[in-house]
């Protein structure tokens, strides 16, 4: 390949992340959250819980043994983890999917992995995805909280 052609192919694949770290010391949710880790493929829907919950797209190289590195790309909630698994799974192959999640689960869908925290009841899914968002600010996520909706946008 030419540099040029290598040039338009890494620039396809160039995802911008804001890294706050001061979001990060600010980070409180009201429940102690314990993730779950499965690989994105229909064979692991099964293992996804049927309750409700939050989940993070994760991209996961898994390239240099020892050396881990995770891309939080996307976080949501959902009354259904299983269900919303599912949605997903539909959405690779939707026309009618939204294309910037749609173009991501395909480019990487050997290297996503699906985390999900189960809440309890009484909890609401929005407001821990929220503190998530505020967070982590997901490079896929449209609808961040306005504390950081502003400030992001200024420099996006």
């Amino acid at each position: 390949m030419e540099l040029e052609d290598l040039v338009e192919e890494a620039r396809a694949h160039r995802i911008t992340f804001t890294l706050w770290s001061r979001r990060w010391d600010d980070f409180k949710a009201s429940v102690t959250l314990n993730w779950k880790d499965h690989p994105f493929v229909p064979e692991e829907k099964i293992n996804i819980p049927p309750t409700p919950g939050v989940y993070a797209f994760l991209l996961q190289p898994r390239i240099a043994n020892g050396l881990e590195a995770s891309y939080v790309l996307y976080i949501g909630e959902s009354s259904n983890l299983q269900e919303r698994f599912d949605n997903y799974l539909q959405e690779i192959k939707s026309k009618n999917a939204r294309p910037r999640i749609r173009v991501y689960l395909n480019q990487y869908k050997s290297f996503l992995r699906f985390c999900c925290a189960t809440l309890p009841s009484g909890v609401s899914t929005t407001t821990i995805e929220d503190a998530l968002l505020a967070a982590f600010i997901p490079p896929l996520n449209v609808k961040l909280p306005a504390e950081v909706r502003a400030v992001v946008a200024a420099f996006v």
